[in-house]
């Protein structure tokens, strides 16, 4: 009965020991208010051990702190050490590190970067142990909390180049010694003012606790430059233009582009203000400038021409290129080219002329040549009747034939190539070369053989002075008659 009492007692005793334990582990993990982290703002251990059992010997309860037991065992790989927890607290462990000190001092690590749950185990190698490490002491320390700055763009800007961004365009810095470095974000309408806090206020870069600041944005003032062609001209291609044909440009950084208007009849100088100053691109405040231009000087230029028709002249721009034209043929005559009126003897050209002055240029036209005709002889031999008759022909040609010749008592039957009268002559053969023709005659029935009369090239030479002769006779027989009449009569 005494023994009983007694072994009641010490089971009490035992529950209220653990119990006050457990009272005084919960008090000291909640004392700063945040659960799981009230150690890591005081760097204090969450548990203690003052003797770590060799491995193999079992587990061994934390003397101070936690109610967590601790047992060393050796690694499947056989050259290492493991440190293992059991959590027998009521309270889950959030991630921590195990400080183990060896027999010469020093210190080696296990970590757990995982939540234990209560009346669960984690294990974790000890960096730097090998399989005879002895340790002397073991504490255990949560992980200090990691805070970090999300900065939001807060809808305009953009982070620097090379800023890491989440996916949502924030960017999240983590703080060091409780303090970040601060962005500077840029946006060509809004000028950067800072971050500020979630409550508006100010936020300088400090930071004990994980938050989100937002940046602050005022809208640029914008400058505008408008440009007014001043009644000439046009923008380049492509230029954004107003109602009114005027284009306005918004500047950056207090300065805009200069566009370069052009017009084919003036030259552009530039861009003036309303007060007449020239305008280089610089603005502080919104303005209208006005186009610069100067009439270009004029040139005429000029065409003459003996052939053909002569072009118009055509004044242009001085500097203009000018097309000089061809004005192919004109009957016989073919164009060269021009020349610079005044300036015979030079080349001829056709093509492009930068026009500089007033010019005249007068067409170069080239003669016809006379083309060369090469003759050749026809021999027309009379065969025996009279003298034989030469005349010329374009060779190539077909051979145009005298008179048909005449011969007392014979008739004249034709031309052949040869004596005997073979080979007819053919008047569509063309005339290669020297050709020799023969009279081919016929005898007429009871004639007597008579010199025959030869008929000349073309036509009867002979015909006038017979009738010259002829006529003579017969003036002098009319002559005789009449003073043979008179005569007669006195008698």
């Amino acid at each position: 009965m005494k023994i009983q009492v007694k072994e009641t007692l010490a089971r009490r005793l035992t529950v209220f020991v653990l119990t006050l334990a457990a009272i005084v582990g919960v008090c000291a993990f909640t004392f700063s208010g945040t659960q799981n982290y009230a150690w890591a703002e005081g760097e204090e251990p969450i548990a203690t051990w003052t003797s770590v059992p060799e491995p193999g010997v079992g587990g061994v309860p934390a003397n101070v702190g936690k109610n967590l037991t601790l047992e060393i065992k050796q690694a499947s790989s056989g050259d290492h050490l493991e440190a293992h927890f059991t959590n027998n607290d009521r309270d889950t462990i959030p991630p921590s590190v195990l400080e183990l000190t060896t027999e010469d001092g020093s210190v080696l690590t296990a970590y757990f970067g995982e939540d234990i749950s209560p009346t669960n185990q984690a294990a974790s190698s000890i960096a730097g142990s090998n399989a005879d490490t002895q340790f002397t002491k073991a504490e255990l320390y949560l992980m200090l909390e990691t805070v970090t700055v999300t900065f939001d763009l807060n809808g305009h800007g953009a982070f620097p180049e090379g800023t890491a961004l989440n996916e949502d365009g924030t960017a999240t810095i983590e703080a060091v010694d409780g303090a970040v470095t601060l962005p500077q974000p840029t946006d060509p309408d809004y000028d950067f003012g800072g971050w500020l806090t979630e409550d508006g206020a100010e936020f300088t870069g400090l930071a004990d606790a994980s938050m989100t600041v937002y940046a602050k944005w005022t809208e640029k003032e914008k400058v505008t430059v408008t440009f007014d062609l001043n009644g000439h001209g046009a923008f380049p291609e492509g230029t954004a233009l107003n109602e009114d044909g005027t284009a306005t440009i918004e500047a950056v950084d207090g300065a805009v582009t200069l566009p370069q208007p052009t017009d084919p009849d003036y030259d552009f100088g530039g861009w003036l203000t309303e007060d007449g100053a020239e305008f280089t691109g610089l603005a502080d405040a919104s303005m209208t400038v006005y186009a610069k231009w100067t009439e270009k000087e004029k040139v005429t230029v000029s065409f003459e021409s003996e052939f053909g028709t002569a072009p118009e002249a055509k004044t242009v721009n001085k500097g203009e290129i000018v097309e000089l034209p061809n004005l192919g043929t004109d009957g016989d005559y073919t164009f060269v080219g021009w020349i610079m009126k005044g300036s015979e003897g030079t080349d001829p050209f056709i093509g492009e002329y930068t026009a500089e002055e007033n010019i005249t240029f007068t067409a170069v036209w080239e003669t016809p040549s006379t083309p060369t005709i090469e003759m050749v002889d026809v021999t027309f031999d009379m065969n025996g009747h009279g003298d034989s008759a030469t005349k010329q022909t374009e060779r190539g040609k077909p051979i145009t034939l005298i008179d048909d010749p005449a011969a007392e008592g014979y008739t004249f039957k034709g031309w052949t190539y040869d004596k005997e009268g073979k080979q007819a002559f053919d008047p569509k053969k063309n005339a290669d070369q020297d050709t020799t023709l023969y009279a081919q005659w016929e005898k007429n029935a009871d004639s007597t053989p008579a010199k025959p009369i030869i008929a000349q090239t073309g036509d009867n030479q002979n015909m006038p002075l017979a009738s010259l002769c002829f006529g003579a006779a017969a003036l002098i027989a009319g002559g005789i008659a009449l003073i043979a009449y008179s005569k007669r009569k006195h008698v």
